[in-house]
């Protein structure tokens, strides 16, 4: 499995505090709003998350806090969780996905 991440971020900053941010070394590689002038849940960063990693939208999964991002996530095709501290219950959750798709 790869790991993306997109960072919605106007500041030139955003690279650093990816970086900083606990758990960013798991991650293949980052996408900053900022570097392609789009936010979410503009559909066009979406389609420039698939082709920049290589993601097909039906073999992903998509985490996010705001739930209109996961709207648009699940109207291209990938599966969504929306993240509000609930780790036991986003653990449980991708269990189920990735066991899904094995």
């Amino acid at each position: 499995f790869a790991m993306a991440c997109s960072n919605d971020s106007g500041c030139g900053g955003a690279k650093l505090n990816h970086m900083l941010m606990p758990g960013s070394e798991h991650f293949d590689g980052t996408l900053i709003s900022a570097d392609v002038k789009m936010i979410k849940p503009d559909e066009n960063i979406y389609r420039e998350l698939f082709r920049k990693f290589g993601i097909k939208p039906e073999e992903s999964v998509f985490i996010d806090d705001s739930p209109a991002n996961i709207a648009m996530s699940q109207k291209l095709g990938m599966d969504g969780f929306v993240f509000k501290d609930n780790v036991d219950t986003l653990k449980e959750w991708l269990s189920v996905m990735i066991g899904a798709r094995l």
